[in-house]
C-alpha cells in the first residue's frame, strides 16, 4: 500500500537544490510516496520547503513559495526549513500551513547520514538531468554581507572515499554530469589536511567509473596552482569556473572584508584563460551597497569591462541583518538597480561575445531534455529533437549564435 504523499520544493542555490534531494530521499525511506508540484497531486499530505534567505527577495520568494503551496494544497502541513526557517523562524511559522520548523542542526542530523548508492538512498529522487552533490558545508570566512556563513557554521567535509562512491552510484544510474556542490567548496577537506586538488585528482584517477564533474562556486584566494593544473590537463573536469568578484573597487573589497584585491583577481582571470582560452569564466557582482558612491561604481563598471569574464550574475545589496554591513551608513543612491542593470547589460554583451566564438565548433554536453543540451564551457544550447537519453553526454556542433540564444545539432 502507497504511503502518504509528500511534496519537497526549493528555493535558492545549487546546495538547497542538492538539500532538497536528500530530503525526497528521506522521506522515500520513511515510507512517503513523492509528488510532483506540476501535477497539482490533491493527495500531498506533506510539503517540505528549503528557504533561501541570502537577499530580502529570496525571503520574499520563499515566502511566496508557501503560500502558493498553501492555495494549491490546503489540506497539506508544510514543514519549513533552510536558511529562512533558520534565521526567521517566528516570521515562517505564522505562515498559513506551516505545522513546523526545522532548524538547522536538526535538518543536519537527518539529512547528512544519506549516500546515494547506500542505505535505500535511491538515486531516482534526484528529478533534474544534472546531479548536484553536496561533498561539504559551512563556511569559516565572515564577509560583512553574508548571512549564509553565519547559519551554516563552521567547514564539513564529506570523506572522499564516500564522494567516490557517490559518483559511481550516480554514474551507474545514467548521470553524465554531477556537479560538485558546497558553501565554499574551494576550501573542501582543508579541516582534515586534505585539498580540493587532491579529491579531484583521485576523481580523475577513476577513469570510466566516474562521470564528467562540473564545479560549483569558487573563492579566488582558495584556487591554488594545484588545483589550476588538474582542471587545466583533464578532460574530466569542465571547463567552466565560476569565480565571485562582488566589486571591482579595491575599497569596497576591504569594507565587504574580501581576502583580495582587483589586482590578484585579474592575475587569477588571466592565468586560467591562458590556460584553457575556451573556459567560461562566471562571476558574482553586489551592486549599490554602503560605501559604493558614483566613482566606486564606476571603478567596478571598468573592471568588468576589461575582465575576460563571460557571465555575470549580478543583484542589488540587500541588508541582512546580524552582519557588520547591515550597521553601516548607506549613502544615498537615487536609481541603485539602475548599476544592476548596467553591469547585468554588459554581462548579456559578454555572453554574446564569449558564445559566437564556439560557432561552428563541436563541443561535449549534457542532454537537459530532448531540446537542450549544456555543453562543457557553459553555453545552453536549443536543439532538434533527439531520441538519445537525457542526462548522457553527447556532442553538439553550434550552428547559430544570437544575443537571444544559442542552437545547435547533436552530432
Amino acid at each position: 500500500m502507497p504511503g502518504p504523499k509528500v511534496l519537497v520544493a526549493a528555493t535558492g542555490c545549487k546546495l538547497n537544490q542538492a538539500e532538497a534531494d536528500l530530503w525526497k530521499a528521506w522521506f522515500v525511506q520513511n515510507g512517503y510516496e513523492l509528488a510532483e508540484d506540476a501535477r497539482q497531486e490533491v493527495s500531498v499530505k506533506v510539503c517540505l520547503v528549503t528557504t533561501c534567505s541570502v537577499t530580502g527577495r529570496a525571503d520574499r520568494s520563499s515566502v511566496a513559495l508557501i503560500r502558493r503551496l498553501h492555495r494549491r494544497y490546503p489540506d497539506a502541513k508544510i514543514k519549513v526549513t533552510g536558511c529562512g526557517a533558520t534565521r526567521i523562524p517566528e516570521r515562517m511559522a505564522a505562515l498559513p500551513g506551516v505545522t513546523r520548523i526545522i532548524g538547522y542542526e536538526e535538518k543536519e542530523n537527518l539529512i547528512l547520514p544519506l549516500r546515494y548508492g547506500k542505505d535505500s538512498c535511491d538515486v531516482f529522487v534526484i528529478s533534474r538531468n544534472r546531479a548536484f552533490l553536496r561533498v561539504g558545508e559551512g563556511c569559516e570566512r565572515r564577509c560583512s554581507y553574508c548571512v549564509v556563513s553565519r547559519i551554516r557554521g563552521p567547514v564539513r567535509s564529506k570523506p572522499k572515499e564516500t564522494i567516490l562512491e557517490e559518483l559511481h552510484a550516480l554514474h551507474s544510474e545514467g548521470f553524465g554530469e554531477v556537479v560538485l556542490v558546497a558553501l565554499n567548496l574551494g576550501i573542501w577537506g582543508q579541516e582534515r589536511g586534505e585539498s580540493l586538488a587532491g579529491l579531484l585528482g583521485k576523481i580523475e584517477q577513476e577513469g570510466r567509473g566516474a562521470p564528467r564533474i562540473r564545479l560549483t562556486s569558487l573563492e579566488p584566494d582558495t584556487i591554488s596552482d594545484e588545483l589550476l593544473g588538474v582542471l587545466a590537463t583533464s578532460s574530466r573536469f569542465c571547463p567552466h569556473l565560476h569565480i565571485p568578484l562582488q566589486s571591482g573597487d579595491d575599497r569596497i573589497l576591504e569594507q565587504m572584508e574580501r581576502p583580495y584585491k582587483t589586482k590578484d583577481y585579474a592575475e587569477l582571470i588571466g592565468r586560467i584563460k591562458r590556460m584553457r582560452p575556451d573556459a567560461c569564466i562566471g562571476t558574482d557582482i553586489i551592486t549599490s551597497t554602503p560605501g559604493e558612491d558614483e566613482e566606486s561604481f564606476a571603478r567596478t563598471l571598468e573592471f568588468v569591462r576589461a575582465m575576460p569574464v563571460n557571465h555575470l550574475h549580478v543583484f542589488t545589496y540587500s541588508p541582512r541583518p546580524g552582519t557588520p554591513m547591515a550597521n553601516m551608513s548607506r549613502k544615498s543612491i537615487k536609481t541603485p538597480r539602475e548599476r544592476t542593470k548596467l553591469l547585468r547589460a554588459e554581462g548579456e554583451r559578454k555572453s554574446f561575445e564569449f558564445r559566437k566564438r564556439f560557432q561552428g565548433k563541436v563541443r561535449q554536453a549534457v542532454l537537459l531534455s530532448p531540446t537542450r543540451a549544456l555543453t562543457d564551457n557553459y553555453i545552453d544550447v536549443k536543439i532538434p529533437p533527439t531520441s538519445k537519453p537525457v542526462r548522457s553526454l553527447v556532442n553538439v556542433k553550434i550552428t547559430e549564435v544570437t544575443p537571444e540564444g544559442t542552437m545547435g545539432i547533436v552530432k
